[in-house]
């Protein structure tokens, strides 16, 4: 009985290492067939790591947009309306009444304190691209300017703030009309490409005087554009460097002088001019 006792321990102690050995083969025998299994995931994910990066993707070139063909468009004739129809707006603080067409909806009016100083006087509609704006001649506020930061007229040019009636008009390129009256600057802008222009391309507008008012200066107008011609424009005029293309601009430019915009554009512009014809400062 001892004999066998140790020939049993004997026999263990040799099996041993060959257990550990099978052991070791059968896990690398898993691991090599268990990628390959089709019913593991790890082999789609596998192909898909390991796909080729030399083969370009396709990519999509986008389509410069279409400039409108405006051969066989008719000028548009004037629009009238019934000024008893419109509504009237009138703000006896800063003295100013005009008349504005119900559709442009019920008017929003902004005093903002400047950062420092003074203050800005801002009407806008919810309906409409036509805003009023000005401001007291003391304002001051940390941020870019725009065509309506106006204080009045000036015989010094000072930016978007002052006009200086005897040169405004010589001295913009991009208008397609300019005329100085006493205390008003009637305009119209073109095509333009510059980053940030004193005046935006294509906005009918008008510039007041209000000599010994708070607010010193008003402008009164916006775009006057369809959404049918969207953010094309830049496309149509523009390069990717800010330059404008000369054929496409003039030919542009001229179907607005010559009233070949699509009907809902020359209605904006003539409720605009309309507007211009009833503004009132007292």
């Amino acid at each position: 009985m001892a004999k066998r006792k140790k020939l049993s321990k004997k026999v263990l102690i040799a099996l041993v290492p060959l257990a550990l050995c099978a052991l070791i083969v059968l896990s690398v025998a898993l691991l090599l067939i268990l990628p390959f299994s089709p019913h593991v995931n790890h082999s789609v994910q596998s192909r898909i790591v390991h796909q080729p990066t030399d083969i370009p993707l396709p990519t999509a070139t986008p389509t410069p947009p279409t400039f409108p063909d405006f051969s066989q468009s008719n000028a548009q004739p004037r629009n009238t309306f019934d000024l008893s129809t419109w509504e009237q707006f009138d703000d006896s603080q800063v003295g100013l009444r005009f008349k504005y067409p119900p559709n442009w909806g019920t008017p929003k009016i902004e005093r903002s304190n400047g950062s420092w100083s003074g203050w800005l006087y801002l009407v806008t509609f919810p309906k409409s691209f036509f805003r009023v704006g000005g401001e007291t001649s003391n304002y001051s506020s940390g941020r870019e300017g725009s065509i309506f930061d106006f204080m009045g007229f000036s015989s010094t040019q000072l930016g978007f703030t002052h006009a200086n009636p005897d040169t405004y008009c010589s001295t913009r390129e991009h208008l397609l009309f300019c005329q100085t009256q006493q205390n008003k600057i009637d305009l119209l802008s073109g095509a333009n490409c510059e980053p940030m222009p004193w005046i935006p391309p294509f906005m009918r507008i008008v510039l007041i005087n209000r000599p010994g008012k708070e607010i010193g200066g008003l402008v009164f107008g916006g775009g006057f554009l369809s959404s049918e011609y969207g953010s094309n424009t830049w496309g149509w005029f523009c390069t990717s460097d800010f330059t404008l293309i000369p054929t496409t601009s003039s030919n542009f430019n001229n179907v607005i002088i010559q009233r070949r915009l699509d009907s809902k554009s020359m209605k904006t512009f003539d409720e605009y001019e309309k507007v211009f014809e009833t503004i009132e400062n007292y």
